[in-house]
């Protein structure tokens, strides 16, 4: 069974295979024409490559808010040509920042972060342990030249 979940961009709700493999989020150029203007997308030429040295020519990018079990999420989409993807969108490990997943047999649970949002919470939790380490450091230092007199 594919871990497939409803999403909702706009006013479309749509099938979206998730992929914890793929670094980006992808969507069908059809299916991302039903939701934004195509003079709204980023026009970056870049070639996207994936298994088996595949190569495509992405169409645009564009940034959108989706919806998951009533849980809102910002997402950079890239819009893939029809010929090159069976599927409605993708949702890659970019989600990761805003989410975390977990697989059951059932399909896939989202879990939204409250309050900071992951980015957020790694620099508060390094620049913690920067401090601590910092501590630590000074401590052994003090150590050190004792022993050394």
């Amino acid at each position: 069974m594919l871990p497939l979940k409803d999403i909702t961009l706009g006013d479309k709700t749509i099938s979206a295979l998730i992929d914890t493999g793929s670094s980006v989020s992808l969507i069908h150029e059809d299916v991302s024409t039903k939701i934004v203007d195509q003079q709204n997308f980023s026009k970056k030429c870049n070639i996207l490559s994936g298994i088996g040295k595949s190569h495509v020519l992405k169409k645009g990018t564009f940034k959108h808010d989706i919806v998951i079990n009533q849980d809102h999420y910002s997402l950079t989409c890239h819009v893939v040509p029809s010929e090159h993807f069976n599927f409605e969108a993708i949702i890659g490990t970019n989600i990761l920042e805003q989410a975390s997943l977990k697989f059951t047999e059932e399909g896939v649970e989202f879990y939204k972060y409250e309050g900071k949002n992951y980015q957020d919470q790694k620099e508060s939790i390094r620049h913690e342990a920067k401090g601590s380490i910092q501590e630590i450091k000074s401590e052994n230092h003090g150590t050190y030249n004792k022993k050394r007199k």
